[in-house]
């Protein structure tokens, strides 16, 4: 069975933000902004994490902070952008 996307977004998220917990202990929910104090900086590395992990180009359109409140924010635009390759033609099954 293949990894939830959340899973692997935490596991991200601790190794590009070097944050010392373990991702498990990262609540889905809650705001990498008002609970992790990640900055603007920290969004950046995210989105080069999404480029590295999942294929994901975000455009400079896309940069709403909405899409990188939280990891559940995160992982749901990356679906998005998943389905869309998939529905385009051009990628694989989406993770769960």
């Amino acid at each position: 069975m293949a990894e939830r996307i959340e899973d692997q977004l935490k596991k991200m998220l601790v190794d590009r933000m070097i944050m010392k917990m373990d991702p498990a202990d990262i609540d889905e929910n809650a705001g990498l902004i008002d609970y992790y104090g990640l900055d603007s900086v920290c969004v950046l590395e995210i989105v080069v994490g999404l480029e590295e992990l999942f294929g994901v180009n975000v455009g400079d359109e896309e940069l709403d902070i909405n899409n990188f409140k939280s990891v559940v924010a995160i992982a749901n635009y990356v679906r998005r952008h998943l389905a869309e390759k998939e529905r385009d033609g051009g990628g694989t099954n989406p993770p769960a």
